[in-house]
């Protein structure tokens, strides 16, 4: 495609100290999901978005959606869908409230892991909340009494087993009273922290909740609770530890705190409702995007907390067929793609968020001088995973532009030559990354590989 002349780019992409503006478009069961509550999100590394429903799993491709339900050998084991995650083999984990189920893409194989009481190699519990792959590759389970760890044995998961973690009667449960774990979180020591909450019986919660620090290599845990440790809620449900290595945290009653000293404890908490305040006091969910905004999804909507800076929030909603704005209900899953496009599972369907703020960045041959371009006609653009923009110009060269701290862009102007900062083709048609990082350049005189942390290209 032929952009004459300059390239404009939102400016949301890049130093962005706001809150998104964002409109939302809304799939429900008209549009082929198997049903409109949704409770967990996941997008593979083919790209494909998962959608877990109260009544099925769904694999959205961009255009329509498949169905996997609960039958024996082609689906999950059991369509209350509340946890997904892809490990780094490949393979992706489906928490459900029977079981935790295992799905192959590469072999379209499901294998499922049910719970026996009697089993303590097997599952801890039959109701799967969550699930954590840590640094380590190990896999986490949450359940709703305790949590396990995945122990593979060779490659069929036949084989494979679980070491457990139960909480325990008593004052001297290492656990705590908290026995159901709905998030987990790895710090830089490599500790884990779980969010947890009492198991909730015919709608009557037992006991209270908890944070929990745990060292897998040292078999220790650490209490965080509201009586002994300050904690400003009795239950924890979201967790998250963001790029700054700071500790979030999701309450049922208290909202959104976050941990500023762990030893001793000490948190801080954000105001709830009203101007400016976070939509409601359950978290259900922590997200944070790639521009290190923070997004929470609670039992009232969805709230965003630009940079994770200050107090101030933005809360959303969406518009119906007339155009009415309403709330999303109970969010529980939010995920961005690979693409920046965020997406939000609730308690009313499935969303998609669609940017509606029209401030761009205008580049040309006569920008300013470090913003000038190459060429003016840009055949070729690439959204890079470092988050630096390609764009190859018809007969000019390569431009690279590479965002700064204040939200400006600088580019740097790579000519056509055969010197040792240029690259030997001058006619840029096309740009693909690849899975190492590498980008590939499409010309009339051939193939080029870069590799932008040399920045040298290989002719082919």
């Amino acid at each position: 495609m032929l952009w004459a002349g300059f390239i404009s780019l939102l400016s949301a992409a890049w130093g962005q100290t706001a809150a998104p503006s964002l409109s939302f478009a809304r799939y429900g069961v008209e549009d082929g999901l198997s049903q409109v509550s949704v409770n967990a999100l996941l997008q593979d590394n083919q790209g494909f978005l998962w959608v877990g429903t109260n009544q099925g799993l769904n694999r959205y491709d961009g255009y329509t959606f498949r169905q996997y339900r609960q039958d024996g050998q082609h689906g999950p084991s059991h369509d209350h869908i509340q946890a997904l995650h892809q490990d780094q083999a490949g393979l992706i984990w489906v928490g459900t409230a029977n079981g935790l189920s295992c799905y192959d893409p590469r072999r379209d194989a499901w294998h499922h892991f049910r719970y026996a009481a009697a089993d303590s190699s097997g599952l801890v519990h039959y109701d799967v909340y969550s699930l954590f792959e840590d640094r380590q590759q190990r896999l986490w389970i949450g359940t709703g009494v305790g949590f396990c760890q995945l122990i593979r044995a060779g490659s069929d998961p036949a084989n494979w087993t679980f070491q457990q973690w139960k909480p325990q009667a008593g004052p001297e449960s290492h656990m705590g009273p908290g026995v159901s774990v709905h998030a987990f979180a790895q710090d830089s020591l490599g500790d884990l922290w779980l969010a947890m909450t009492s198991r909730v019986e015919d709608g009557t919660p037992r006991g209270d909740g908890v944070l929990l620090r745990f060292s897998p290599e040292a078999q220790t845990f650490h209490l965080y609770d509201e009586a002994k440790s300050g904690l400003p809620d009795r239950e924890v449900r979201a967790l998250l530890l963001d790029r700054q290595h700071r500790l979030w945290l999701g309450g049922t009653q208290a909202g959104l705190m976050r941990l500023t000293h762990a030893d001793p404890p000490a948190f801080e908490s954000y105001p709830i409702g009203g101007q400016g305040g976070l939509a409601h006091g359950m978290v259900m969910t922590l997200y944070e995007d790639s521009q290190g905004s923070l997004w929470i999804g609670s039992y009232g909507g969805l709230s965003c907390l630009p940079q994770g800076k200050g107090s101030v929030f933005t809360s959303y909603q969406w518009p119906d067929p007339q155009g009415i704005p309403q709330d999303f209900g109970a969010v529980k899953a939010v995920v961005q793609d690979r693409s920046g496009v965020l997406w939000v599972g609730a308690e009313k369907g499935l969303f998609k968020g669609l940017r509606i703020d029209n401030s761009f960045h205008q580049l040309s041959p006569q920008s300013p001088p470090g913003q000038q371009l190459i060429g003016g006609d840009i055949f070729g653009i690439l959204a890079h995973s470092s988050g630096e923009v390609w764009a190859g110009s018809y007969q000019a060269g390569l431009n690279r532009l590479q965002p700064q701290p204040d939200g400006s862009i600088q580019v740097e102007r790579i000519a056509p030559g055969a010197g040792p900062e240029q690259i030997p083709i001058s006619t840029i048609l096309d740009l693909q990354e690849d899975a190492q990082g590498h980008i590939w350049v499409s010309s009339f005189e051939g193939l080029l590989r870069i590799i932008p942390a040399r920045i040298s290209g290989e002719a082919r």
